[in-house]
């Protein structure tokens, strides 16, 4: 069985485990340091091309010019990571966090020398390394979201269902990595049955210990992806006890608040009463201190049944199901002679694609225009207007795309549809959807 500490001396996994420490101690406060530089360290990866974009290519080509998509799955990264002190130096001298986590995205590392001290097998390649990073991003999101509550001074409900939407949004990549490295696992299996079966019928029983090498290459490969399925399921688990834990304190402070606005609602409703409806509606003398009470507390509560709402949404159970069944398919199938190559449309979990189109729907009406990070990789406005400019009215955005919506007529009998258009304005390119009256739901791209 594989375990972490064979991994100690690989660059890559003692960058990880000095930008986590805030996970094993459980101190909040070093969380954004924590992710921004977990942010790094994927898009270094990036610029090495492992994504998880070449993770999905990787295991479902099938043509014979991709006879070395071992190479393309396995890839070794190719640089050293940025390191963490010296990223935390920068936090510190600079006070930005932003401005170091560029530095650190932009900083030239050198290659990792081909005669370094330890073996290959002894690295974590790339997919195994997105694993962790998406792990941690989560696990680090979630502490975020349960610090948010527990503070006795500004609470933050609102900002922490945003904290465990991205916890959960991470999570879920991770479980698309660990699918994708099973999928490509039983392709890879089957395909050595067959070739071990045509060895044996060329060459009669001359193929014994080359098919005994290649069960315990493929043995080998198992117990690493159980390993990494593992530490999937253990994240998941917390995850799952962060939002018990979340969605209780939420029911509480819930009670609370209801506690404090009833007998005002009651107070306020009888006075009412007693006066009229005239006298109440145009009182010159009202006393407002006892109204602006009411009023704050009635927001505090709009606001903590917004986010309750949305985090009981939000419950993880069914991708611990779903982990803990690849976990379980590895452990039961692995020895079996004739078991298949899965298929990725059996996930539960769904590709990148569907996630995001997940987010976007969580947050198509947040009413939030983007951050000024994201805004600062906007097209020109002079080429590119706000479509507000042209009717559309704006309801939210998350990351790089504006949500946007207007009614139009769609047939001659002036029927009004509602039309919504995602903006992606780093790239310039609208998406339109509407369920239209004749063709059904259609959607359209379109990029300058």
């Amino acid at each position: 069985m594989s375990s972490e500490m064979e991994y100690a001396r690989d660059p890559w996994y003692r960058a990880l485990n000095e930008c986590t420490a805030c996970l094993r101690e459980q101190t909040a406060e070093d969380a954004d340091r924590c992710l921004a530089f977990l942010g790094v360290l994927e898009e270094k990866l990036g610029q090495e091309g492992i994504t998880t974009s070449i993770i999905s290519i990787s295991t479902t080509s099938t043509t014979a010019e991709d006879d070395n998509d071992d190479e393309r799955w396995n890839r070794l990264p190719a640089k050293y990571p940025p390191n963490w002190r010296r990223f935390c130096h920068t936090v510190v001298e600079s006070m930005d966090l932003e401005f170091a986590r560029g530095q650190a995205v932009s900083e030239a590392t050198d290659r990792v020398a081909e005669d370094y001290e330890y073996e290959s097998h002894l690295r974590l390649t790339g997919p195994r390394l997105l694993t962790r990073i998406f792990t941690c991003q989560s696990e680090a999101f979630a502490m975020k979201a349960t610090h948010r509550v527990r503070v006795k001074i500004g609470k933050d409900w609102t900002m922490a269902d945003a904290s465990y939407q991205s916890a959960i949004f991470r999570i879920r990549q991770a479980l698309e990595v660990i699918d994708s490295a099973i999928c490509w696992w039983y392709t890879r299996m089957d395909q050595q049955q067959q070739q071990q079966q045509q060895h044996h019928e060329d060459h009669h029983h001359h193929g014994g210990p080359n098919m005994n090498m290649n069960r315990t290459v493929t043995r080998n490969e198992r117990d690493v992806l159980v390993h990494d399925a593992s530490i999937v399921v253990v994240s998941l688990e917390s995850l799952t006890d962060r939002h018990d834990a979340l969605v209780a304190a939420g029911k509480r402070e819930e009670s609370r608040l209801l506690r404090k606005l009833q007998p005002q609602w009651e107070s306020r409703d009888a006075v009412k009463r007693k006066m009229g409806a005239d006298r109440w509606n145009n009182n010159d003398n009202a006393k407002h201190e006892y109204s602006s009470l009411r009023t704050e507390y009635e927001d505090e509560l709009r606001v903590l049944r917004a986010a309750l709402q949305s985090l009981e949404t939000l419950d993880p159970r069914d991708a611990l199901r779903k982990a803990s069944g690849l976990q379980e398919e590895l452990l039961t199938n692995s020895s079996s002679s004739g078991a298949r190559p899965r298929s990725r449309e059996e996930g539960e979990c769904g590709t990148s694609e569907q996630i995001q189109q997940q987010q976007h729907h969580h947050h198509r009406y947040n009413n939030e225009r983007p951050s000024p990070e994201w805004m600062g990789k906007r097209v020109t406005f002079d080429d590119y207007p706000d479509p507000i400019q042209f009717g559309w009215t704006f309801t939210g955005s998350w990351e790089a795309v504006e949500f946007f919506e207007r009614t139009m007529s769609m047939s001659s009998a002036e029927q009004q549809t509602l039309v919504k258009l995602d903006w992606y304005f780093t790239t310039a390119t609208v998406k339109t959807s509407l369920d239209h009256p004749v063709q059904g739901k259609t959607q359209l791209f379109a990029k300058d």
